[in-house]
């Protein structure tokens, strides 16, 4: 590996030259050059042992490791000679609210042919908390509606010729092929998702894993981790979650097997199902079932901070526009686990060496400031759903109209010598 942290430090830093537009006359090749010289291998590896260290418990946001990781940036940022740009100095506060399922009081049954099948926790499936509810329930009939995607722009819609008003919609994740680009990321998002069956009146939702899925990391593997985990949520100046649908009594995700139990033979079989998503052409249906979805949610109050530089641009007009250069700092720290003797989750790659290549090349532009402003954010909570992210474009701290672009840095992963990038 030698070299290669530097040398991707080097190229990123450079698209950043670029990106910004040319530099202001005082700032000469030469002095471009000698800043990109800068960037060393030794601090790097610096940045990465300190952030990963086993004293920072694995940076959750929320906590004291989170805290310290935060300062240690903060000061690097100030040590390069740059701007805080947060709104306490270099820090952005966040309000946040940690909610985590009681595990014992979830309770999932399906309901068909007279009979009640009651699934078991972890085995058959599994659940989230309530952001704001300390106690969720609800029973209705289930709608499949394939992906759970409406996009009539591509000529495709799960949802045409079915009404899911009261009932809960069962999907699976990810997007049709006929949406491609980042158009399918957009429609894969669980939030594009919730919005759409919220917006049809649905009352709750279960995901359905695909084969894919399953050979990808099974669901034996998968449900050791069920329930460990806290979920997060910012909160608004006026107490309120973000990103919280209340219409949404419960949500749940099933086994495979479990799957295969709500689906049944009639209307359409679960094997149907994925040979139908398969094809790409909506088969959505009204299940003959009815599935009763409960739990109990605690919930907690914490706070934590993106940090946030910035380099002044050169150009008195161009100053004005802001070049976006961004790493999530946290990563998911200490986890329980009777059969490991290290329960600390470093985060090295995820995301201590995004940071550390941030930090470096936010040293050489600093050194030889482009024309454009650029702002440097360490980003808090982005393992728990992108928080600090989806925080600070809902609270920009320069205009966000005024924001051209934004390079993203997450766990780049040179385990390998590298010819070019």
């Amino acid at each position: 590996m030698k070299f290669i942290l530097r040398a991707a430090a080097v190229m990123t830093t450079a698209s950043l030259l670029v990106a910004c537009g040319s530099p202001a006359p005082q700032t000469t090749a030469e002095q471009r050059q000698a800043a990109l010289g800068l960037i060393g291998e030794a601090s790097l590896k610096a940045h990465v042992e300190y952030l990963a260290d086993d004293a920072r418990q694995g940076r959750k946001s929320g906590e004291a490791g989170y805290d310290d990781a935060a300062a240690y940036v903060a000061e690097q940022m100030a040590a390069m000679g740059m701007v805080p740009a947060g709104v306490d100095g270099w820090y952005q506060p966040i309000a946040l609210r940690q909610f985590k399922i009681d595990t014992e009081t979830a309770q999932m049954s399906i309901h068909r042919d007279g009979k009640d099948v009651q699934l078991s926790y972890r085995d058959d499936f599994a659940m989230s908390g309530d952001v704001a509810r300390t106690e969720s329930a609800v029973r209705a009939g289930v709608a499949y509606v394939g992906y759970g995607v409406h996009a009539p722009e591509y000529g495709y819609s799960d949802y045409d010729g079915i009404d899911v008003r009261g009932k809960i919609v069962a999907y699976f994740r990810g997007a049709p092929d006929v949406i491609t680009g980042d158009a399918a990321a957009h429609f894969s998002s669980g939030r594009t998702k919730a919005l759409e069956a919220v917006a049809r009146g649905a009352v709750g939702v279960i995901g359905l894993r695909t084969r894919k899925a399953e050979e990808r990391r099974p669901w034996e593997e998968q449900k050791k981790r069920f329930g460990k985990r806290p979920g997060m949520a910012w909160v608004t100046s006026d107490g309120r979650a973000a990103r919280y649908y209340p219409e949404i009594q419960v949500s749940g995700w099933l086994s495979m097997a479990a799957a295969g139990q709500l689906f049944g033979l009639a209307p359409l079989s679960f094997e149907g199902a994925l040979e139908a998503r398969l094809g790409d052409s909506p088969h959505s249906t009204i299940l003959a079932a009815e599935v009763s979805m409960s739990n109990q949610t605690t919930h907690t109050t914490t706070s934590s901070s993106n940090v946030i530089g910035m380099v002044r641009g050169t150009d008195p007009e161009l100053a004005n526009e802001y070049l976006v250069y961004s790493a999530h700092l946290d990563h998911v720290g200490v986890i329980a686990d009777d059969a490991k003797d290290d329960v600390i989750y470093n985060g090295m790659y995820d995301n201590a060496m995004g940071v550390a290549l941030m930090l470096e090349t936010a040293r050489a532009i600093a050194a030889a400031p482009p024309r454009r402003s650029v702002l440097f954010i360490a980003l808090a909570a982005e393992e728990s759903g992108l928080i600090g992210s989806d925080y600070f474009v809902n609270n920009p701290t320069v205009p966000i109209d005024a924001i051209v672009a934004n390079i993203n840095l997450d766990m780049p992963l040179f385990l390998q010598d590298i010819a070019d990038l």
